[in-house]
């Protein structure tokens, strides 16, 4: 990537194993003309592309030759940096046009907040094309830091042994990977002095879990999407008890809101829609003038989740707009619904996502993976969960699962859940 950019190009990270409607959008929307990669089929949509794997030599010598004297001024601030297609979890991806400057500033906006030092060994385990790996790298050559990465999915045994193989003192990555690393930290990882969540939402078990086990390990809580080049909200340690459950606030240079569905800013502690503007903001997506009128409103970017803000400003997150409903009238928040099956000690993953409802309008469905050595009985599970929820948000059904399906940053991958939903309706029936 950053030899592309010493030569003024445009990079377009993609996944090895893409699939075949998500190709055929990418290539529509972004019209690339060569492709740098090992793909063990090529995707019949870039069937076109020519490859500069002989070039690259070349290509790289040129980098090599350019990059000391390489200023973004070279191809202007507000030139493209790339195209950062979304994970495309509920539908097709949308290519979000991000800008040098932005990536820039964010860099030097989150390097003020979670002070990597040059001493520190950082590794991330999420794949290369999301925005929150490369702002990972990013802040990690700011800081003088060395940056060590992988692609593979690590289940826990093989996470722990490659933090303590590589003498790892800072982490980041899912949520799911912080609850491997915090269940491990008390009798390994000792170099380890620092960690950092991204992707998913990031639960006040698992931090607490992460304290107690290791007071002396840095719990850096964000909150971050592709459309602002990486962060957007930080929480430092020092604020975690007070602020728990929070993403912190806006990083330098970023302003954030929640409005109302009159687009009126909220009071404190009311739920609404969050806004975000400043300099990392980016101006759209390509060729998609009807998400990105959607998204780029008066008030700022609309980034589709929900929350509000408390007396200083720090964000608390009530989940995606599209998980928070009404039954029989009654607001329901899918997060604290996946939060309480966690703090009930059943499960080693769960999340919750609506189901239409002829009667209710929509109920929460559960997601649940049982941790190795218990059985999933429902009468034990909603027995546990009563005193933890409202009535209105007891799950209407559980699906059990052996892995709940995310992408490599650590999301949900909602359409595959909703078709375990469907096979199990198509079994009872």
């Amino acid at each position: 990537m950053i030899a592309l950019w010493s030569l003024a190009a445009i990079p377009i990270p993609l996944e090895k194993d893409i699939s075949e409607d998500h190709a055929t959008e990418i290539f529509s929307s972004s019209q690339p003309t060569h492709f740098i990669g090992e793909f063990g089929t090529l995707p019949p949509a870039f069937g076109t592309l020519k490859s500069v794997d002989g070039a690259m030599p070349s290509t790289l010598e040129l980098a090599r030759e350019t990059l000391e004297q390489f200023e973004v001024e070279s191809v202007g601030s507000g030139a493209l940096a790339g195209l950062f297609y979304t994970s495309g979890t509920t539908g097709l991806p949308k290519g979000v046009m991000i800008r040098h400057d932005m990536l820039i500033s964010n860099m030097y906006a989150t390097q003020s907040r979670i002070q990597l030092r040059p001493m520190d060994r950082l590794f991330i385990a999420i794949p290369f094309r999301f925005i929150s790996s490369i702002s990972h790298f990013l802040v990690a050559i700011l800081a003088g830091a060395v940056f060590v990465g992988t692609e593979k999915r690590l289940m826990p045994k093989n996470l722990i042994a490659e933090l303590e193989h590589n003498e790892i003192t800072a982490f980041g990555g899912a949520p799911i990977q912080l609850r491997f690393i915090a269940e491990a930290a008390s009798k390994a990882l000792k170099l380890l002095r620092w960690v950092m969540s991204s992707g998913d939402h990031l639960s006040t078990e698992i931090i607490e879990s992460l304290t107690n086990h290791r007071p002396d390990i840095e719990v850096h809580t964000v909150y971050g999407l592709t459309e602002v080049a990486g962060r957007l909200c930080t929480l430092s340690p020092g604020l975690t008890q007070r602020a728990l459950g929070s993403v912190g606030s806006a990083i330098p240079g970023m302003v954030v809101e929640v409005r109302n569905d009159s687009d009126e800013k909220c009071k404190p502690f009311e739920v609404g829609h969050v806004y975000a503007k400043g300099n990392c903001c980016f101006a759209g997506y390509i060729a998609n003038e009807k998400a990105t009128a959607k998204a780029l409103t008066s008030c700022g970017f609309k980034t589709g989740d929900l929350g509000y803000l408390d007396d200083n400003g720090h964000l608390y997150l009530s989940g995606r707009s599209d998980s928070v409903f009404k039954r029989s009238g009654l607001k329901v928040s899918c997060l604290p619904i996946a939060d309480a099956l966690m703090a009930t000690g059943f499960f080693s993953d769960a999340t919750v996502l609506p189901r239409e409802d002829k009667i209710f309008g929509a109920v929460p469905i559960a997601y649940v993976v049982m941790k190795d050595d218990l059985t999933f009985l429902q009468r034990e599970v909603m027995k546990a969960l009563r005193p933890l929820l409202p009535a209105n948000h007891l799950p209407a059904d559980f699906v059990k699962l052996d892995i709940i399906p995310r992408t490599g940053s650590g999301k949900v991958i909602r359409n595959a859940l909703f078709q375990k939903l469907e096979e199990k309706a198509g079994q009872r029936t």
